[in-house]
Order: C-alpha cells, then sequence, then structure tokens
C-alpha cells in the first residue's frame, strides 16, 4: 500500500516513545503475507512461556442460561396486540443496535434470544407473524 512504511515507522516510533519494546512491534502485510510467519512463531513463544490460569467457571457454567429477571426483560400486550418488550436489557441492546445493516440487525437477533427474548414472548403467546415492538421499532415474530 502506498505510504505504509513511512506509516508503520511513525507508528513504530509512536509505540517505542509509549515503553513498548521494539522487539514486540511487527511489520505485516494481510497481501503479501510479509512478517506474517515470524509473528505467529513469536506469538507461539510467548504463549508456551506464558502462565497457565485456571478458568473460573467449566464450559456447562459458562453455557447454562439463567433466566431474565424482570428488569431484563418485560412483555405486555398493547390493545391492537402488539407484544411490546421492555426492560433494561432490551432497551439497552436496542439502544446499542445498528439495525440499519442486515449484519447488525442479525446480532440484534441473537443477542435477544440470548436473554431469553424469544422464550419470553413464547410464554407471553406470541405466534409467528405477531407482531412485535421496541420503542418505536416494530419487527415480526418467528419460531
Amino acid at each position: 500500500m502506498p505510504g505504509a512504511k513511512e506509516r508503520f515507522a511513525d507508528f513504530k516510533a509512536a509505540l517505542i516513545k509509549e515503553g513498548v519494546p521494539a522487539d514486540h512491534i511487527y511489520a505485516i502485510s494481510s497481501i503479501t503475507h510479509t512478517g506474517v510467519t515470524q509473528l505467529m512463531q513469536d506469538t507461539a513463544k510467548a504463549l508456551k512461556a506464558a502462565p497457565v490460569f485456571e478458568p473460573k467457571a467449566t464450559a456447562e457454567q459458562a453455557l447454562a442460561h439463567e433466566k431474565p429477571t424482570e428488569a431484563e426483560v418485560s412483555v405486555s400486550r398493547d390493545d391492537d396486540g402488539t407484544f411490546i418488550l421492555s426492560g433494561t436489557k432490551v432497551e439497552r441492546l436496542f439502544k446499542m443496535a445498528n439495525l440499519e445493516h442486515d449484519d447488525g440487525a442479525l446480532r440484534f437477533a441473537r443477542q435477544l434470544r440470548g436473554i431469553g427474548v424469544d422464550d419470553a414472548l413464547r410464554e407471553a403467546g406470541a405466534k409467528t407473524g405477531d407482531t412485535v415492538a421496541i420503542d418505536d421499532f416494530t419487527f415480526e415474530f418467528v419460531e
């Protein structure tokens, strides 16, 4: 890339000035794969020398999903039959979601499922095709 070497030299100088050892800074290219082998080899050496930590949770504990609390997910029904989602976690996820892009919408759907929104909607009687609203955003519930 034009100017990449010059920008890297400035970047490296700034890192060294911050106290990063020069031998911990690698110039690599994902296009030409320059420097990648050395980076991988040095990373493998560093990982071998790193201390081993005991996990704080087992895999089963990490995968276990707790039922959401009332404050996290709340489902109510509007006069026109629309399911209204509210709760601290739902609203926070909604505010952080980038629904302008498909991948952002898919991520938001996964996050809602992860905090138990699908189950809460089913318990409230939602069926495929029902309208669900969060703030001013509406979508169709799909099993």
